[in-house]
């Protein structure tokens, strides 16, 4: 397997340290609102990043967990 050269590939420009910010401080600012949420599609087209780029902020700069529960209702 070829070694990579560092500085070789395109570099990641999304996890920036702006970007990082701006998504804490939108799912930070939920915290006080009970049943309200932004979703990732959401947040991803507010800040203009794509959304797994705002899902793995989310995840791994912000170690939290994106919950979503979903509430069916039967019909007899």
């Amino acid at each position: 397997m070829a070694e990579r050269v560092p500085g070789s590939g395109r570099s990641h420009t999304a996890r920036t340290a702006d970007n990082v910010a701006t998504v804490e401080e939108l799912v930070r600012s939920q915290e006080d609102k009970p049943q309200t949420y932004h979703t990732v599609h959401e947040t991803a087209r507010e800040i203009g990043i794509h959304r797994s780029s705002v899902h793995r902020i989310i995840r791994k700069d912000l170690a939290c967990h994106v919950v979503f529960v979903a509430i069916q209702t039967m019909i007899h």
